[in-house]
């Protein structure tokens, strides 16, 4: 699947070259754009030899930095694939998107994502940094907003998996603390505790509860309830604790004396070891991609020079 995006918009193309680039719009590559909805990693890898084969010189840039687990993904946690060609004196874009990422974002998922964007979301440290700077009447109109949004699914009516219906209780509960309406916040907590409790009953250390927990701590506290509160922190403390024995020392990691010997004569030895793994797999992922090149791929023989350039070599300045 592909098709071609409209032409960057005179604001767009302003607000991005202030974002990223201090200003310069001549360094704002994607002015025309166009996606391409790939089923796989191969199939990427597969579209990679066809452009190299036939647009080689043509190729500015092949950007794959977001799919590296090592890295940052963008914004909302989304990963693609983005390549810059020259077109007639222009730089052009063309996203390449995996079409199971793609069915779960479509273009809804693309208007969070700039959303996200525009507020930088990831400079907060809690969903409470998002409203610190508004105003106390203001956060009393949101109150009354997400009030309303709620009052056809109380959370008696929840199921955890209905995402969408409990993210807007999390809103409301910030709300509520917020506004020091801390009563209120506790009650909905401790609702939505005990429907998480129902629901994940063996992940206690789920991300979801410890926040809950750490939201139902701040409430009662509010509420001059000091003792429910401690008893909340021990339980969160507990549990920081046992996640803290879950993750082995070094010394536990080394699987016998002579591996701790090893460590103090041969400080290395530990890299070396990684970099000898990683080769070995670069190895056995290119053997893996050639028979899936030769079977799902032939068309690529045809396209394939007699001679050409290693194709899979990208300088890290490209990433």
């Amino acid at each position: 699947v592909w098709a071609t995006g409209p032409v960057k918009s005179v604001s767009a193309s302003l607000d991005k070259a202030g974002r990223k680039y201090g200003g310069d719009v001549l360094c704002v590559t994607d002015y025309c754009r166009a996606f391409i909805i790939l089923e796989d990693i191969a199939a990427l890898l597969a579209l990679f030899e066809l452009l190299w084969y036939s647009l080689g010189p043509l190729i500015r840039r092949i950007k794959v930095a977001t799919l590296k687990d090592s890295n940052s993904s963008l914004f909302g946690g989304y990963r693609d694939c983005k390549i810059n060609l020259e077109v007639e004196g222009h730089v052009c874009e063309i996203q390449l998107h995996f079409s199971n990422m793609w069915n779960i974002c479509s273009v809804d998922g693309f208007q969070h994502y700039q959303n996200w964007q525009k507020c930088d979301m990831d400079s907060y440290d809690g969903p409470n940094d998002a409203i610190r700077d508004i105003r106390k009447d203001e956060i009393g109109e949101l109150v009354n907003l997400a009030e309303h949004e709620v009052s056809n699914s109380p959370p008696s009516s929840l199921n955890w998996n209905e995402e969408e219906r409990v993210v807007h209780y999390f809103a409301l509960i910030c709300l509520y603390i917020k506004s020091d309406l801390f009563h209120k916040a506790e009650s909905i907590l401790k609702q939505l505790i005990q429907l998480h409790l129902d629901t994940a009953a063996d992940q206690p250390l789920h991300h979801d509860n410890l926040f809950l927990h750490i939201l139902l701590e701040k409430a009662l506290r509010g509420q001059g309830k000091v003792t429910e509160a401690d008893k909340v922190v021990k339980y969160l403390q507990q549990f920081r604790e046992k996640e803290e024995e879950s993750a082995p020392s070094l010394w536990n990691s080394l699987t016998s004396p002579s591996s701790a010997l090893d460590m103090i004569i041969d400080p290395n030895k530990r890299r070396r070891e990684e970099e000898e793994k990683f080769n070995y797999e670069v190895l056995k992922s290119k053997d893996y991609w050639l028979q899936i090149r030769n079977t799902r791929f032939v068309c690529l023989k045809a396209v394939e020079p007699s001679s050409c350039p290693a194709m899979y070599h990208v300088s890290d300045s490209s990433y």
